[in-house]
């Protein structure tokens, strides 16, 4: 059972061994998994009722989330950004923020192929970031990445809870939500 209300400008960790149900839980959240039981809310939102209204307030990034690798960065936040009716100046705008955001401007007409796996970790989180989420739901974001990747990772996270971002990470390494 699974019973939390993370507020805006909140980062909660959640906890466990693999096998957990860290990943199955937050599925659930994202709606892309039908409840066992219970209700679920984003932002006030009956996911049940209203998945696709709750999905505008939800940035999910999976763990080891599939990159079109023959992409160049920028196609691929492109992609997205049409995914969620960004159009035009705004589609444009919001691809080039989320690009210093996490500070891959000088990466975006690279191929994603190209990118370290830091690199690719941050550019999933740009494509969270794109619509502008309330509540971001991270599965080990920092899975996979070298101290300076991490800190780089954290840095970004405050900033977003600072914002008023709510952020629920789920890891395995109850160091690695530390540092965040």
């Amino acid at each position: 059972e699974l019973c939390l209300n993370v507020p805006r400008g909140e980062i909660y960790g959640l906890i466990g061994p693999n096998g957990a149900g860290k990943t199955s839980s937050f599925k659930v959240l994202a709606t892309l998994m039908e409840p066992t039981y219970g209700d679920v809310f984003i932002g006030g939102v009956d996911i049940s009722l209203q998945p696709e209204e709750a999905r505008k307030h939800l940035g999910y990034m999976p763990d080891l989330a599939p990159i079109a690798t023959d992409l160049k960065v920028w196609e691929f936040l492109d992609l997205f950004a049409s995914a969620h009716g960004l159009s035009g100046k705004i589609r444009r705008t919001r691809i080039e923020e989320c690009l210093g955001k996490v500070a891959l401007d000088d990466k975006r007409n690279e191929y994603c192929k190209s990118l370290s796996r830091g690199m690719m970790q941050r550019l999933v989180l740009a494509k969270t970031l794109l619509h502008r989420p309330s509540l971001f739901l991270l599965d080990e974001p920092a899975s996979g990445l070298d101290p300076l990747a991490s800190t780089e990772l954290s840095s970004i996270l405050k900033k977003l809870s600072n914002g008023g971002a709510a952020i629920l990470m789920a890891s395995h390494d109850i160091f690695r939500v530390r540092e965040t």
